[in-house]
C-alpha cells in the first residue's frame, strides 16, 4: 500500500548536512538497491528485502519475507552481525507510523 500511493521518501531529512532522516527507496530503486547493498553486506539473507536506509549512519531498513518473521521490519546496522541487529515486532505501516510520530527518533534504540 505504500508504494502505491508513495513510492518511496525522504523522513525527517537534516537539510544543513544530511546525517538525519530516513530514505525509503522508490519501487524503481528498489532491484538496483538491492543488488548493491549485498556487495557489501554477508549478513542478508536471500529473503530479506532491503526498502531504506538511515541518512548518515547507513542503516538499512529491511523487510523480511522469512517464514518464521514474514513482513516484519528489521534495522541492519552494517559494522554489526546479524544476531545484533533489531528485529522489530511490526509490519512496515506500523514502523512508519511510529518512526513519524516519535518525530524521526529511533525508538527501537531507546526500548
Amino acid at each position: 500500500e505504500f508504494y502505491y500511493e508513495a513510492n518511496g521518501g525522504l523522513f525527517f531529512k537534516d537539510i544543513e548536512f544530511e546525517q538525519w532522516g530516513m530514505r525509503i527507496y522508490s519501487f524503481d530503486e528498489l532491484e538496483i538497491m538491492n543488488q548493491y547493498v549485498r556487495t557489501w553486506k554477508e549478513n542478508l539473507l536471500e529473503e530479506d528485502l532491503v526498502v531504506g536506509e538511515f541518512l548518515g549512519d547507513l542503516d538499512l531498513v529491511i523487510i523480511s519475507k522469512n517464514s518464521n518473521y514474514s513482513n516484519k521490519v528489521i534495522i541492519a546496522i552494517p559494522i554489526y552481525s546479524r544476531d545484533d541487529w533489531f528485529f522489530l515486532d511490526m509490519n512496515f505501516m506500523e514502523f512508519i507510523e511510529r518512526y513519524i510520530s516519535s518525530s524521526g527518533e529511533k525508538f527501537w534504540e531507546t526500548k
